[in-house]
């Protein structure tokens, strides 16, 4: 009975109504970013009725699919991506070409040696701005620094910056700015802050504290080509001096083989394949194992800098152990896809962003094709065991 139940379903049957969610909230991102033409209303209204005639051949799905798997998620998609540029170009309506004050709490003040000018780069997470007429506007927003002199100031200190104007930037550099949800850039000989509080135990004060240990410790132990290496591969960042990084750029261009300097997910892969193997060797529970190795896996992604790639494997691999503790299949499509759908929904313009489509793109492609030689494979061995 079951090997008749196998062989009549379909691969189309075996997509996940996720994945199909997912597809129609990306599409609903990208109607709210561009004004839809004829053509482009047309494709969505054609794909909308292509696909749920596709999930509909039994007539097992009706109005209530195409209204919570379709319409639904393609509607807040839209919302999302509307809420979220409405926010920021309000607040920035309100600042640009207009001198304001603002307070927030330090994020980063880091030193880039080889630069000869500003070589000093302050991020402020901001709380509130204050601007002329002392109306106070609260805001989640970041500004960045370059100085010429470094701030007597440590991540996790609240400060009060007095008589920032901020210029309107071009475009695409806006984009970009919205995806970072960054107010903007500015190049300064020095800012008038007063440090209204010190937390020294703050997370952001102990994860850039360590942050600044490993890679002053690794300065030392490592040359300086080693440590060029390590940085940027292992640790996600950019050495203080970057001369042999530019040598090591162009070497690596010339091969082709540039791409490995970028940190992804293949190295939380490495690792994480390396602990299990060594974890392997400690007489310890097998869940404790597990929850060591998210520990470890945890204490790795704190002390390095993240990007895209690396937190779409971190969320994959946290996924997995999930469904471990639980007892729950796991399936390389479902949990890609649940990952797509959260990082685009807590930031949408990610979506228009090579990094963003490069990474989900080809995981999803190599998943995508496991699966279905998985289910070939599987037809195969059920017709021939029939």
């Amino acid at each position: 009975m079951s090997i008749k139940t196998d062989r009549s379903m379909s691969f189309t049957d075996r997509i996940h109504p996720l994945l199909i969610s997912t597809l129609f909230f990306i599409m609903g991102i990208i109607a709210a970013a561009h004004t839809l033409s004829f053509v482009a209303l047309s494709f969505l209204v054609v794909s909308a009725l292509g696909i749920t005639l596709l999930f509909n051949q039994n007539g097992k799905r009706g109005a209530l699919y195409l209204a919570f798997v379709i319409m639904l998620p393609f509607t807040i998609g839209f919302c999302r991506y509307t809420h979220v540029t409405h926010s920021y170009f309000t607040v920035k309506q309100l600042i640009t070409d207009r001198s304001f004050d603002c307070t927030g709490w330090v994020s980063e003040n880091s030193s880039q040696l080889d630069q000869k000018r500003f070589k000093h780069k302050l991020t402020v997470t901001l709380t509130s701005i204050t601007l002329p007429d002392k109306t106070v506007v609260k805001t989640p927003y970041t500004l960045t620094f370059y100085l010429l002199q470094k701030p007597l100031c440590k991540p996790g200190d609240t400060l009060s910056i007095k008589n920032i104007t901020i210029q309107a930037p071009k475009l695409k550099f806006e984009h970009y700015l919205l995806k970072e949800s960054s107010l903007g850039t500015l190049f300064l000989p020095n800012i008038d802050y007063t440090c209204l509080s010190t937390a020294p135990y703050s997370f952001a004060r102990i994860s850039a504290d360590n942050k600044q240990r490993v890679s002053t410790a690794l300065t030392y132990k490592l040359n300086k080509l080693t440590h060029t290496l390590f940085c940027t591969i292992f640790l996600g960042t950019k050495p203080s001096n970057t001369l042999y990084l530019t040598s090591v750029k162009e070497l690596f261009s010339y091969w082709g083989i540039i791409h490995y300097l970028a940190r992804s997910g293949l190295h939380v892969a490495l690792i994480v394949m390396i602990w299990s193997l060594l974890l392997c060797w400690l007489p310890l529970p097998y869940y404790f194992k597990q929850l060591l190795l998210m520990s470890l896996i945890g204490l790795y992604t704190i002390l390095t800098w993240s990007s895209i790639s690396f937190i779409r494997a971190f969320v994959t691999f946290l996924l997995y152990k999930f469904c471990i503790f639980h007892s729950r299949p796991s399936h390389a499509v479902h949990i890609l896809t649940l990952t797509t759908l959260g990082i685009l929904t807590a930031n949408p313009l990610q979506l228009f962003f090579l990094d963003f489509q490069l990474s989900f793109a080809l995981t999803f492609a190599l998943a995508w094709f496991n699966e279905i030689k998985i289910y070939y494979k599987n037809s195969k061995t059920i017709e021939a065991t029939t």
